[in-house]
């Protein structure tokens, strides 16, 4: 990895991407200063916000998914709780180590988590893949609040279904966009207009 002083070598305890270099050859550094980053892609960590129906302890090894490709999962084992709440939910959140990454998984990639629920099932409205948009590592629909008008509103992705999802959030009779909602989105931050959006439960 490098050499220091009289051809000591510098090892570390596993392999990794180098992502960021700190220090250059021949360059004076003291003990504690950064050298180097490695990122470990092939077992990445995952932050998880918990929801209110999920157990109150989150279990040792769960089932992830990428958002979108809920069919495709990984088995990912229990680190502990992340310092901070999740800053968009403010829920508690948890820490899992994946065992083996999709491929090209970077940092910031959207993931969900299959917990069981603890309790008794909730009611939900299905909505189909082609309804939902992602942004800011959450999934969004856009509900017609009147004719031409439109609410984007936050849902969760952690009940897959063949062809969408169960969504908790949303009653039945919510009119929500079916076709065109990528194009909403871009819209809205074309335009640098809030259409509005809502944190759904």
């Amino acid at each position: 990895m490098a050499q220091v002083s009289d051809a000591k070598p510098l090892t570390i305890p596993r392999s990794g991407e180098v992502i960021r270099v700190s220090a250059q050859p021949g360059e004076q550094v003291a003990a504690g200063q950064e050298i180097l980053v490695i990122a470990d892609f092939e077992h990445p960590l995952a932050r998880l916000a918990w929801r209110d129906e999920a157990p109150a302890s989150p279990p040792h090894t769960i089932p992830l998914a990428r958002l979108g490709q809920e069919r495709q999962r990984v088995t990912a084992d229990l680190i502990g709780a992340a310092v901070d709440a999740d800053p968009v939910t403010r829920r508690p959140a948890y820490l899992y180590r994946v065992h083996s990454a999709w491929p090209n998984t970077r940092p910031g990639t959207a993931v969900v988590g299959f917990v069981p629920s603890g309790g008794a099932s909730s009611p939900g409205v299905q909505v189909p893949a082609s309804c939902v948009v992602q942004w800011e590592g959450l999934a969004w629909v856009y509900l017609e609040q009147e004719p031409g008008k439109y609410l984007r509103t936050a849902v969760s992705t952690d009940r897959p279904v063949p062809g969408g999802w169960i969504v908790s959030s949303l009653k039945p009779g919510d009119r929500v966009v079916t076709q065109g909602a990528g194009q909403l989105l871009s819209e809205e931050f074309r335009a640098g207009i809030t259409v509005g959006e809502e944190v759904g439960e």
